[in-house]
């Protein structure tokens, strides 16, 4: 039997957002039974998923076999974030004329500031590079899409004409992408 990938993927993002997000507490039992049940599907693209979400570190296995959450503190948050900043402007930093001007263009216009951070990760050649900055994307999008304040944040990140204040202006939005996730985990529930 074939498992869809699409169901596996939907799955997949369902739990990662629920983990990061604290909705799924950390040090939780994720049982496949259980959540076949809930998700309507068949345990085979559940245990599919939660190999595909312990390869991502958001679950372990236990001896007995069981999966469990990884807890997250704000702290280790804040660093996540702290990372997917260096690693980004490193990137920025690192761009030619033709990234650059293309990286302008995209700051100008875009309605959504996830669009930014799926636009870096396209500019990633190292395949290794590329899979680590996805892995920081699942922490980022989520951080986006809590942030009310986007709009506000980005109309100061329209230019990398003077880097020095790009970085200073992007270093503020990251602050806010962790604050939004860390007041989604902890003051939310």
């Amino acid at each position: 039997m074939e498992i869809n990938k699409r169901t596996k993927d939907t799955i997949t993002e369902i739990l990662t957002e629920k983990i990061i997000t604290g909705e799924i507490p950390g040090g939780y039992n994720l049982k496949q039974e259980e959540l076949a049940k809930a998700l309507g599907v068949s345990r085979i693209p559940i245990r599919e998923t939660l190999m595909t979400l312990e390869s991502l570190g958001l679950v372990y296995r236990k001896a007995t076999r069981h999966f469990f959450t990884v807890d997250f503190s704000a702290e280790e948050i804040i660093r996540i974030f702290q990372v997917a900043l260096n690693f980004e402007l490193e990137s920025i930093r690192n761009f030619n004329n033709e990234e650059h001007n293309e990286f302008e263009q995209l700051l100008a216009k875009v309605d959504k500031s996830y669009e930014i951070h799926i636009f870096l990760n396209s500019k990633i050649k190292n395949n290794y590079l590329k899979r680590m900055h996805m892995n920081l994307l699942y922490f980022i999008k989520t951080g986006c899409f809590e942030c009310k304040n986007n709009k506000a944040l980005f109309k100061n990140l329209r230019t990398l004409t003077d880097f020095d204040n790009f970085k200073k202006n992007y270093e503020a939005y990251y602050a806010e992408l962790s604050k939004n996730l860390i007041r989604k985990r902890f003051e939310d529930a």
